[in-house]
């Protein structure tokens, strides 16, 4: 899960993740005990980690701060204990949804241990049961029926379960669209209008005259804002203008491209750096942080740094020996976990260390 604080507002999107509950914590600290403060938590999440769940949410009960949570999209499973966390009765979109279900695990072992995992989910349940109770219109026994199965609630179910108190309208202002998605939208719905209807039956594009103005062509005030038109402006400069923009808008993802592919190999060039892992585990990294970069961060950085290395060695993908490597007995004696973990991720070296064994 991610945490974007922005002024008095908090933004907690995605999956919670086994680790993420101190991080989103530390996250709001600061914030949260501000003493009557306002401050709006976004909850857009398919919930995860109980644990962690309970964290974040024992951390916004307690907070300083005067707390109102929106729900954003989604709060489901462990997030639908968190929408009801705050003092006050949380809010929903108009399109919001929440889903409440019985906690599950996993086990393995012998009889006490699978034993002992369901003593533990009877015990979250309880739990769950006993908030949404205290936290909504509904009783106990209606509460506990939501332990069976998923339990879909629209935003006007969650408002007649008293599980939130106001349902707010879900579509976007347009002026907190920026100006780039502005003209990326005005050209698609241009170009849409211009080509016609591929799917299906096509819709014959009407004939007009370069003279053609947009009193006929009906784009919105907004975009002819931002493509420099006026309602008076011929077809011929609307295309060409829409044509310029495409190019602007080409150009600008192409260096976010060039610069979020760099970043990354800052990222990962820093990870082999500080021994967190080794040069030859590089493509993954580097595939991991494309694909996600934050989640890669901070994965990387729960990593025990070993040591720093030279610059030739971070350069080094060979995955071989390293030079000056220390002996099979420098390793036992100095770093013996450093050892095991190079037994796990590159076999060739260290059978090239066992080599110098005495």
């Amino acid at each position: 899960m991610y945490a974007q604080i922005e002024g008095n507002e908090i933004k907690l999107y995605g999956t919670i993740w086994n680790g993420d509950g101190q991080y989103v914590v530390n996250q709001m600290s600061k914030l949260l005990a501000k003493p009557k403060e306002n401050v709006a938590i976004r909850l857009h999440t398919d919930g995860g980690s109980v644990f962690d769940g309970n964290l974040i949410s024992n951390a916004i009960g307690s907070a300083k701060a005067n707390v109102t949570i929106y729900i954003d999209g989604l709060a489901a499973s462990m997030g639908s204990i968190i929408m009801v966390s705050a003092k006050n009765k949380p809010k929903a979109a108009s399109n919001a949804y929440s889903m409440i279900h019985p906690p599950s695990g996993r086990a393995q072992g012998n009889a006490k241990d699978f034993e002992n995992t369901a003593k533990l989910l009877r015990s979250m349940e309880a739990n769950f049961t006993k908030t949404i109770t205290a936290k909504s219109n509904l009783t106990e026994e209606e509460a506990k029926a939501l332990m069976t199965g998923d339990n879909w609630f629209s935003a006007e179910d969650m408002l007649a379960a008293g599980l939130i108190d106001e349902i707010y309208d879900s579509v976007l202002e347009e002026s907190d669209l920026s100006a780039y998605q502005d003209a990326n939208m005005c050209a698609q719905l241009f170009a849409q209008y211009d080509k016609g209807n591929k799917g299906g039956i096509p819709t014959p594009t009407p004939k007009r005259n370069n003279n053609q103005n947009n009193d006929e062509m009906k784009l919105s005030a907004e975009s002819l804002t931002v493509l420099g038109l006026t309602d008076k402006s011929t077809e011929a400069e609307i295309n060409a203008a829409i044509t310029a923009q495409n190019k602007k808008i080409a150009d600008i993802e192409a260096q976010q491209q060039k610069d979020a592919e760099a970043k990354c190999e800052k990222l990962v060039a820093r990870g082999i750096q500080e021994g967190r892992f080794l040069a030859g585990e590089k493509d993954t990294w580097l595939a991991d942080a494309k694909a996600n970069y934050d989640l890669t961060e901070r994965m990387m950085d729960k990593l025990p740094v070993k040591k720093v290395l030279p610059k030739a060695q971070v350069e080094k993908s060979d995955g071989g020996a390293e030079p000056n490597e220390k002996t099979f007995s420098e390793w036992r004696k100095k770093d013996p976990q450093g050892l095991l973990d190079i037994k796990k991720r590159d076999p060739e070296r260290y059978e090239a260390i066992l080599k110098t064994r005495i």
